[in-house]
C-alpha cells in the first residue's frame, strides 16, 4: 500500500517479451516521484494486475474493465489518473508521446511533437513500423 499521496498515477502496460520495451518501461518506472507514481507491468503478467498499487486508478474500477483485450496484445498502453479526475488511456504513439514527457533531456520535445496533428499521424505510422519490427525482440515475440 502506498503511504504517499501522489497527485497522479500512471500504469504502463508493455510487451514483456520485447527487450527494448522492457528497458524503456523500467526506465520510466524509475521516474516515479512525490507527485507521480508510475508502475510498469508486462502485458503477459495479467496476474500482476490484481496487485498493482495504484489506489486512485483502482477507485475507477478493476483495470481489466478499463482496458480491452487489444490493450494486452501489441500496444504499449499508459493509463493516467490525476487526483479527482477520470483515467485517461493513451495507446501506441500517443502513449509514447505522453510517457516521453516524463523523461529528461530532449524527450519531452518528442511528446509535444506527437501531440500536434501532423506529428500524431507520423508518430502512429512510425510506432506501427517499430511495433512490427521491434529491435532486440528475437524469437520470443509473436509477430
Amino acid at each position: 500500500m502506498s503511504i504517499l499521496a501522489h497527485e497522479a498515477e500512471i500504469l504502463i502496460v508493455y510487451d514483456g517479451n520485447c527487450r527494448m520495451c522492457t528497458v524503456i518501461a523500467d526506465a520510466l518506472a524509475r521516474r516515479s516521484d512525490l507527485m507521480t507514481h508510475i508502475i510498469a507491468v508486462p502485458s503477459q503478467d495479467l496476474a500482476e494486475f490484481s496487485t498493482v498499487d495504484l489506489p486512485m486508478l483502482r477507485a475507477h474500477g478493476e483495470l481489466e474493465t478499463l482496458l480491452s483485450a487489444e490493450d494486452f496484445d501489441a500496444n504499449v498502453v499508459a493509463v493516467e489518473v490525476r487526483r479527482g479526475a477520470t483515467p485517461v488511456i493513451y495507446r501506441g504513439a500517443r502513449a509514447i508521446g505522453r510517457l516521453s514527457q516524463l523523461l529528461p533531456g530532449p524527450w519531452p520535445l518528442l511528446g509535444r511533437i506527437l501531440r500536434t496533428g501532423r506529428g500524431q499521424q507520423v508518430g502512429e505510422k512510425v510506432y506501427g513500423l517499430v511495433a512490427r519490427n521491434r529491435p532486440g525482440c528475437g524469437p520470443t515475440c509473436e509477430r
